[in-house]
């Protein structure tokens, strides 16, 4: 790209209007303007803007004595229609809460490996990786962002269809010459194009929806399981196993399908949690089903007193203990209120898969 001294301008028709704040700028540019809020103009064959902001009133009524700022826009050829769900790349100045938000793993951040960008720029993006490393891999485009966050830009946005930056005017007048020097950095900026991958945030969303379907399913399978063949906590235990060992293995995939969006360290962390308990209610509810399902044996008649009733209850479960016949004491939950001395008779079976589960208690006063 040619300096600003070589640059080849042309101006693209618009709309006459009553504003000259943009005519220092049109005359340096050796442009027709007519006063109107934009100066659409080409440079070097590349679209840009120089849109003036105007200020609203309390009602959203539109006040035409205030400009309160100026937007530089690069547009890039050929890109698609804008979309709610665009990736778009936020560049800013890193500031302490950004190093904190790092520290504690809260927030993910692309590194360039350039210790003064990354240093002062934060990488606030819901692009990919890939698309980060593409639009700053050159040290002059690096330098570029730079020089604009050093001067009156707070950020620069990129998305699929344009580079923008807003600048604010130096008293009452907008001058020429800063306005030129940030849209000579906006076209550095540029040249690399916007975004094109999936944005990892709708990637993240997706997947999370995905896993809290399969754990709501998955609980509601293990819950229907465990009413049927009640088999004890042998089959959470395993399930819960199964869903640590899968969460593990899975969590450099996971980091990988969400890397480069921020808030990406907690995406992860949700989507373990959810991945750990959709696989191990899964689990649980598969062993407790087989375990019942597949059990053809008789079923074994037991029985035994209440021997004491707790006082006081959880919620309205009460808690019991039982002298079985063959000498064991057990401690459970009813959610009524037996008397000492009522009689229980239970009925269980081996399990297919070896865990003993129960078929029904009865309970006799």
């Amino acid at each position: 790209m040619r300096t600003r001294g070589q640059w080849r301008v042309t101006s693209e028709k618009a709309k006459r209007g009553r504003w000259t704040q943009l005519n220092d700028v049109a005359e340096a540019l050796g442009v027709t303007y007519r006063g109107g809020e934009a100066l659409d103009v080409r440079i070097d064959g590349q679209r840009a803007r120089l849109q003036l902001i105007i200020s609203f009133d309390g009602d959203g009524v539109r006040r035409f004595d205030r400009v309160e700022g100026l937007e530089l826009l690069v547009f890039f050829e050929g890109a698609p229609p804008p979309r709610s769900d665009d990736a778009n790349i936020l560049l800013r100045v890193e500031d302490g809460a950004d190093r904190a938000a790092k520290k504690r793993g809260v927030a993910v951040e692309v590194q360039l490996g350039s210790p003064g960008f990354d240093r002062e720029v934060y990488i606030d993006n819901t692009s990919s990786e890939a698309d980060v490393r593409r639009i700053l891999a050159k040290e002059a485009t690096r330098q570029a962002v730079r020089r604009l966050l050093a001067g009156h830009v707070h950020a620069i946005r990129i998305t699929p269809q344009y580079a923008r930056v807003k600048l604010e005017p130096r008293g009452e007048v907008f001058e020429a010459r800063p306005i030129l020097e940030a849209l000579e950095d906006l076209l550095i900026v540029a040249r690399a194009g916007g975004p094109k991958d999936p944005a990892p945030a709708q990637r993240g969303l997706t997947l999370l929806t995905g896993l809290g379907v399969s754990t709501a399913l998955a609980g509601l399978y293990a819950w229907y399981s465990a009413n049927e063949w009640p088999a004890g906590l042998g089959p959470l235990f395993i399930g819960g196993a199964c869903g640590a060992l899968v969460a593990f293995f899975s969590r450099p995939a996971l980091e990988s399908a969400m890397r480069g969006g921020s808030g990406s360290g907690r995406r992860v962390g949700f989507s373990l949690l959810l991945l750990w308990a959709a696989v191990g209610l899964a689990v649980t509810g598969a062993l407790t089903h087989l375990n019942g399902a597949l059990d053809d044996s008789k079923a074994t008649k037991r029985t035994g007193v209440v021997a004491s009733v707790a006082e006081g209850s959880v919620g309205e479960r009460v808690q019991v203990r039982i002298r079985w016949k063959d000498g064991e004491d057990e401690r459970l939950w009813t959610p009524f209120a037996p008397r000492k001395g009522d009689r229980v008779t239970e009925y269980s079976h081996p399990g297919a898969l070896g865990f003993d589960w129960r078929e029904g208690r009865t309970w006799e006063r």
